[in-house]
This record gives structure tokens, C-alpha cells and sequence, in this order.
């Protein structure tokens, strides 16, 4: 869904554990050239379209790149790691 919104070129989404909960979703965004938004932005776009288990609770990271694994598929791995270093 993150996809539709005008300013995404790309997205990677990843449950990240929480004390408080038992994951939280993190969306890590590629925006298209040019293109700007917010953190707000995104969580908003998806608050709108989803209920409130499935949104952004752990935010969003803007990043020039998804990390991509030796089959060229998304690297959640590396995703999860990168929110463990914020």
C-alpha cells in the first residue's frame, strides 16, 4: 500500500520487537527523484487505509537504497539491523 503513495519509489517493511508490544512495523522508504514528504506523511498515508494494528508504530527511515540479498530480493535482515542501530 505504501507503494501507491505518490512520492515512493520503494519500500521495505519490517516487524521490529518491542517490550511493549511483540512487534511494531517500520517502514523503511526509497523516495522517487525529486520527491519529497514526511515521516508524518507516510504514517498518516497508511493510518488512513489501514486499522491501528497495522500501522507505522515504529516509524519510518527515509534511505537511498534498499538493502538487497544475494538473490537481489529485499533484505529484511539487514533491514531489522539497521533499527536496531538507531
Amino acid at each position: 500500500m505504501i507503494l501507491k503513495h505518490p512520492d515512493v519509489h520503494e519500500v521495505g517493511v519490517v516487524g521490529v520487537p518491542q517490550l511493549e508490544s511483540t512487534s511494531v512495523a517500520t517502514a523503511f522508504v526509497v523516495l522517487k527523484p525529486g520527491r519529497q514528504c514526511t515521516e508524518e506523511d507516510i504514517c498518516q498515508f497508511v493510518a488512513e487505509r489501514f486499522p491501528s494494528h497495522k500501522h507505522l508504530h515504529g516509524g519510518v527511515q527515509f534511505i537511498n537504497n534498499l538493502p538487497q540479498s544475494r538473490g537481489y530480493k529485499l533484505d529484511k535482515i539487514a533491514l531489522k539491523n539497521m533499527t536496531m542501530k538507531k
